[in-house]
């Protein structure tokens, strides 16, 4: 197996968690087969069974690494070409930003997150989630420029925010984690099905969905949304399991910004109240950016092309 296709196949298993299920699952078919050996009570071809599975699983994924390292190869003057013109865009996004002043980084998220559900970073001027199985998305460095084809899932949406959020010197990481909705994670989740964004400020960290909209507190390594108050004065809300320790791990050093839902709510609409102006101009310097855009959402499509389900 080439160097580079083990390698990738490596830093994947590691990073899905999916290393520690084929450790058990060796570990468990090894057990049995020694087992079998020393008391002849074991289940041989249940061993075997474990062992193929984690052969038709490494062979699978080798196919797969193939085909994304040769399609890199035969693409990599167009992945260039896009890379260059993606940083333009966000150099260009993060100096316009710097003009104006804002209180705190939250203020700025709950900014860009209106500019990005009003369609300010596409360039079709409207917004879609748009759900399409995972066919080829290669670059993960260029998740956020499919934002600008103007539809998009989590991923590509907080890629493209947290890209933003870098060229300001914000600290950031997109924290991967397990949407498991109103009940509270009960066990340890290591697939990923949502991405949000982490920012560390001033010794407090929060995260932010830029996907479901709103401020998320961070307890006991899980992440808990406040959606909105019942009638009967009850909490309503949505849990994140993180599925990455490494990303959260970033930052356990630092406090978590907590916010109510009635806290929220208010906060949300003063700080749309005050950069009110900022969102106007913002969106009339747009059309200097348009040229740009499209030409970013036209190659970018080549690079990871979309298939609807």
């Amino acid at each position: 197996m080439d160097k580079i296709v083990r390698d990738e196949m490596l830093k994947r298993i590691k990073e899905t968690g999916t290393d520690k299920y084929l450790l058990y699952m060796e570990a468990i078919s090894t057990l049995n087969l020694a087992a079998r050996c020393y008391t002849g009570n074991s289940n041989t071809c249940f061993s075997l069974t474990l062992f193929s599975l984690v052969l038709y699983f490494m062979g699978k994924l080798e196919k797969v690494v193939k085909k994304e390292i040769e399609f890199k190869q035969e693409h990599i003057e167009l992945y260039n070409e896009v890379k260059i013109l993606y940083d333009e865009y966000t150099t260009i996004i993060s100096k316009e930003l710097s003009k104006y002043h804002f209180d705190n980084s939250l203020d700025l998220c709950i900014l860009l997150d209106a500019l990005l559900v009003n369609g300010y970073f596409s360039s079709t001027d409207k917004l879609e989630y748009h759900k399409y199985k995972k066919y080829i998305e290669y670059y993960d460095d260029l998740l956020g420029t499919l934002v600008l084809t103007g539809k998009c899932v989590c991923r590509h949406n907080t890629s493209l925010i947290n890209d933003i959020l870098t060229k300001l010197n914000i600290d950031n990481i997109k924290l991967h984690c397990y949407h498991t909705g109103s009940k509270r994670p009960t066990k340890i989740y290591r697939r990923a099905n949502h991405v949000i964004t982490l920012v560390h400020e001033n010794k407090f960290k929060y995260a932010y969905d830029f996907t479901n909209h709103g401020i998320c507190n961070i307890e006991d390594n899980n992440v808990i949304r406040s959606d909105s108050c019942l009638e009967d004065g009850s909490i309503s809300s949505t849990y994140y399991a993180i599925t990455r320790d490494e990303e959260l791990n970033k930052f356990k050093d630092y406090d978590s910004f907590n916010m109510g839902p009635f806290g929220y709510v208010l906060y949300l609409l003063r700080v749309l109240s005050k950069y009110e102006d900022v969102y106007t101009e913002l969106n009339k310097s747009k059309k200097d950016n348009k040229e740009l855009m499209r030409e970013i959402s036209e190659k970018s499509l080549i690079l990871m092309p979309r298939k609807d389900i």
